[in-house]
Order: structure tokens, then sequence, then C-alpha cells
């Protein structure tokens, strides 16, 4: 498996530029609110407890969290527990009324992430690994940790790591384009 250093540098190699990360301080939060609406339509009654696809995922993905770092991923039990419940009372709100702030949030937190990456001048990081859905907010929450001073040698480590990652993308992706062209005729 791999470790917090692996997952925060793979996702910081494709968000260098400071614009990019800001968009994604919108951005993102917006789709995990987003997501975690329609998530809440999916309800089971398990004895005396009503438990939602949305709490299901935020366990697994703080299970996931916890793996890596734990002061990180109590940070980011403090965030997801209230976006939890305010994005659960959207979802008892009618079909209509939660699935409109469901997609004016989703469409809106993806703009801003597509202007981001407008900056940067490279793809989202999901593209090429699903698990950056995952990783995002954990990645935000970090850099809000390293603006602030903490952890320190981790905001060292993941930021050399991702520059290194990044010139060896761009290094492969230089080599395939000068590659020459196969004569298909």
């Amino acid at each position: 498996m791999k470790n917090v250093i692996d997952h925060l540098s793979e996702y910081k190699s494709y968000h260098l530029n400071p614009k990019n990360v800001k968009t994604h301080m919108i951005g993102i939060p917006l789709i995990v609110f987003a997501i975690l609406i329609p998530m809440g339509w999916l309800r089971w009654h398990i004895g005396e407890f009503e438990v939602t696809a949305a709490v299901i995922f935020i366990a697994v993905s703080l299970i996931f969290y916890f793996k890596l770092h734990v002061p990180l991923a109590l940070g980011m039990l403090v965030i997801l527990i209230p976006v939890q419940y305010l994005a659960n009372q959207v979802s008892l709100l009618s079909f209509e009324t939660s699935l409109s702030i469901f997609g004016f949030c989703f469409v809106i937190g993806w703009i801003f992430q597509f202007v981001g990456h407008k900056y940067e001048g490279r793809k989202p990081a999901f593209l090429d690994d699903l698990i950056g859905l995952i990783v995002g907010p954990y990645f935000l929450l970090a850099e809000l940790y390293f603006a602030k001073g903490f952890f320190p040698h981790l905001a060292e480590q993941v930021t050399k790591e991702g520059i290194r990652k990044r010139q060896e993308a761009e290094k492969a992706k230089k080599e395939i384009e000068e590659m020459p062209q196969a004569n298909l005729n």
C-alpha cells in the first residue's frame, strides 16, 4: 500500500501552481458536499439506526485516511462530520430541491476545478488514477496544515517528491512527443 508521501506527492505533482490549489479550495469542498447529497438518498435501517451511503462512504474514506496519517485523518473527521450533517439535511428536502442543490454545487465545483487546471496546464489527477478523487480533500487539508507550519518534514517531502514526479511526467511526455510517428501507409 502506498504511504502518505506517495499519495500526497502524486497529487501534488498535478497541483504545483498556487492558483490551481486556491481554486481547489473552493471546488473540492463543493463537490464533496454535492456528492454526499445523493448518497443521502440511499438509506437503510439497521435496528434502530439509519445508515446512508454517505455515512458508509465517509467511514471508508476515513479508514483510508487514518491508515495514511492519523493527525490529518483527525482533521478530516472534524471537517466531514458537519459537511455530512448538512448534506444529509439537504438530502431530506424534496427530491427536486435536493437535486437542484446537488447539481448547482457539483457543476460550480467542477468549474472551479477545471479553471484551476487551466492555470496548472495539466489534467486533473483522477484522470490518471481514480484514487485522486479520495486524496483530493485530504491533500487540501494537508496543504492548509503545511501553510500553518504543521508537519514541516512531511511538507518538505511531499513537495520535493511532487516536483520530482512532475518532472518525470513532463520528460516522459516530451519523449513521446518527439518519437517519430510510425508510417501506417
